[in-house]
């Protein structure tokens, strides 16, 4: 990213979000306007090369994290990247500077729906990976997040009680977390080549998380690059050094993507009759689905 393009973020004021078919997006530049189609087209016929890695994920789900990871298994470094994230999400980024990416492989990312991906005809020649995390814990951290993101100005006042009620409407900014999650379920038994990446085995045992990841991606990862991997994107590590967009143009330089890193952080959060509420619709919206999520 451009030191002029990380002045324009210095100064952007607070946004309301957009609206795409059914789904609330947040309201970067390049959807502004007549952007958002225009950006919709784009993606739906984006050149994809058999040697892409999409990696795709609901907001607050570990995205960032696994982002990292894997380009460290593609670049075969235990060394924290220079990527800015941004730069490499289709929705927000300058998509010809990412269409033009010269590396031999491009890992890209996106957070939206894969009903908005589907029409791509060169989608079943690439590997994706989708990044899971358990939905009260994303929920949570999508609170915290939306407190300070000028991208979605209608969160930005919003009390936790409220935020959890739009949570169960399914009105957060990409959507129903439910049903992102098993469009990329069903897509997988339809044939696409999609590898389930769970943050909690990440954080649990990450050995084990990465060395699979890396088969899926038929990537050679020997045991002590894994290892060094998983010092380098310790969370601590990636909190105090990794770069990032938000990090540059907060004047404290704390960033917002980066928070507490861990699992059942939702118990400091819901009270009783939430948690009652969640685990009703939850059991409701996922009765259909074979996925599973560790809560704690």
């Amino acid at each position: 990213m451009s030191e002029a393009n990380i002045e324009v973020f210095l100064t952007e004021e607070p946004r309301p979000l957009l609206v795409y078919q059914d789904i609330k997006l947040p309201a970067f530049s390049s959807l502004r306007g007549d952007g958002l189609e225009k950006r919709m087209k784009e993606i739906t016929e984006f050149n994809f090369l058999e040697s892409d890695i999409l990696i795709c994920g609901y907001p607050k789900s570990g995205n960032h994290w696994s982002l990292e990871i894997i380009e460290l298994i593609v670049n075969q470094k235990g060394e924290l990247t220079q990527t800015i994230f941004p730069d490499l999400v289709l929705e927000f980024c300058d998509i010809d500077n990412l269409q033009n990416l010269t590396m031999a492989r491009r890992t890209l990312h996106t957070h939206l729906p894969l009903r908005f991906l589907m029409s791509n005809k060169k989608l079943n020649k690439i590997k994706i990976v989708v990044i899971l995390r358990n939905p009260k814990d994303v929920c949570v951290s999508f609170y915290h997040h939306s407190k300070k993101d000028v991208f979605v100005k209608n969160l930005l006042d919003v009390p936790w009680n409220d935020f959890f009620d739009i949570w169960t409407r399914n009105e957060l900014p990409y959507g129903s977390w439910y049903r992102h999650v098993k469009e990329f379920e069903k897509a997988k038994k339809n044939g696409l080549n999609i590898t389930f990446l769970q943050y909690e085995d990440l954080l649990t045992q990450p050995q084990s998380a990465i060395t699979n990841l890396a088969k899926s991606l038929e990537i050679s990862c020997t045991n002590d690059l894994v290892t060094d991997i998983i010092k380098t994107t310790s969370f601590e590590n990636m909190k105090q050094n990794k770069k990032e967009l938000s990090k540059m143009t907060d004047p404290e330089g704390k960033g917002l993507i980066f928070r507490k890193g861990q699992v059942g952080d939702w118990k400091n959060w819901f009270s009783d009759a939430q948690n009652v509420i969640f685990d009703k619709q939850f059991k409701a919206e996922m009765n259909d689905s074979n996925l599973e999520f560790k809560f704690s």
